[in-house]
């Protein structure tokens, strides 16, 4: 009942949001997307393929630069640095929904959701505090989402996807086993 109780939190802070008038323009230093392609599960996209960027802040290297794709997977962090995910943003466009996104931290947990319309940007996770994020969850209201996180003694966790509206949480609580890697593929 939690995670319910947080979606209704989301969309009453949804509900309030200006509306964006401006699309997505990605930032100058936007990098590539990974290669890939949505599955069979591609049969639920929605009309128009929503343009989605990341952005990770890595310890010891700040952020990493801006990763975009639209109906591709998405590749932000590093595998085998050790090196955990501190923070994250998150920018998208072509797309009439919002998202939020909720970061769980090591030593304070859940951070509380942030919210976006297209073109805005959702930050959450710290900068400065030498503190990881442990889990990160996500939902959408208009578009189509899996994500799958790389996680510090474990290695990748598994994609999870989700339907539109949809929320989806990878990661791990109460275990201090911080997120090193996320891959995202929204359509």
């Amino acid at each position: 009942m939690k995670l319910f109780a947080r979606v209704g939190r989301w969309l009453a802070v949804a509900a309030v949001l200006p509306v964006a008038g401006a699309a997505l323009t990605a930032p100058a230093d936007a990098g590539t997307a990974v290669s890939g392609k949505p599955g069979e599960a591609a049969a639920h996209a929605r009309s128009a393929t929503p343009t989605f960027c990341l952005n990770a802040h890595l310890a010891n290297i700040g952020w990493q630069g801006w990763r975009c794709g639209s109906a591709t997977w998405i590749t932000v962090g590093t595998t085998g640095q050790s090196r955990r995910m501190e923070a994250l943003r998150i920018r998208f466009g072509n797309s009439d929904g919002y998202v939020c996104a909720e970061a769980h931290l090591a030593n304070i947990g859940w951070q509380g959701a942030r919210c976006g319309l297209a073109g805005q940007l959702i930050e959450v996770g710290t900068t400065g505090q030498s503190r990881a994020m442990e889990a990160i969850r996500l939902y959408t209201s208009d578009f189509n989402i899996c994500l799958d996180a790389h996680l510090a003694g474990i290695g990748w966790q598994g994609t999870a996807c989700a339907i539109a509206p949809g929320t989806l949480t990878r990661g791990t609580t109460g275990q201090s086993r911080p997120i090193e890697a996320l891959n995202v593929l929204a359509w």
